[in-house]
């Protein structure tokens, strides 16, 4: 879904994600998982979201910080997209190196990451 011409990320039965609407898609890191970034949020962070197949404690998401050199996680969320405060996470998967992650063609979209592979 478009808000003017941002993709965004649709809030109804749950989250559902576009990859073509994402701005960049990879797979990869200690779990083989696909990771989702969207566009920078008011402050300039931006968010990488991954389906989290293993649904701990009701999460359905796994939310990562993009950094300089990969993927720092700051949160899980449920169905709908809400962070869950105080939700434990293992050190397995905190930092996603993106020497771990290999970009995903999508048909229509553009990386948004110079220089990741």
């Amino acid at each position: 879904m478009l808000a003017g011409n941002t993709p965004v990320l649709v809030h109804n039965d749950g989250w559902n994600i576009d990859p073509a609407k994402s701005t960049a898609v990879m797979r990869g890191g200690p779990f083989g998982a696909m990771y989702y970034q969207q566009v920078p949020d008011s402050k300039g962070n931006v968010l990488w979201w991954s389906p989290d197949k293993a649904d701990h404690g009701g999460s359905s998401w796994k939310v990562f910080r993009e950094t300089a050199t990969g993927l720092e996680w700051i949160s899980d969320a449920d169905q709908n997209g809400d962070f869950m405060q105080n939700k434990h996470k293992g050190e397995k998967g905190k930092f996603i190196s993106f020497k771990d992650l290999k970009s995903v063609k999508v048909k229509g979209l553009g990386s948004a990451l110079g220089g990741c592979k």
